[in-house]
């Protein structure tokens, strides 16, 4: 499953394939990476709920699904609003 999601500016866009990754979880520097975040924003982003991760064996790890989910609402995100956008040009 591919998904593509936008990059902080917008016009660059990054490919996000977890689903053929078998990883089950990822410590948050590997997990950054794949979703083309700073490691200390993702830190940001777990303390502030938006990002769902875990604690184990003194290691922060987050979910493959949890990444794909956050991915997911940020690219459903950013079609609402150029939906949003568009109405208000019209």
């Amino acid at each position: 499953m591919h998904r593509t999601a936008p990059s902080s500016s917008g016009a660059d866009r990054r490919e996000i394939d977890l689903a053929r990754d078998e990883t089950i979880s990822y410590p948050v520097p590997k997990a950054a990476g794949l979703i083309g975040l700073s490691e200390r924003r993702v830190w940001d982003l777990i303390r502030l709920g938006e990002l769902r991760s875990f604690l184990t064996g003194g290691r922060r790890l987050i979910r493959r699904r949890d990444l794909q989910e956050w991915a997911d609402q940020k690219v459903a995100e950013a079609q609402a609003d150029g939906a949003d956008n568009e109405r208000t040009a019209s």
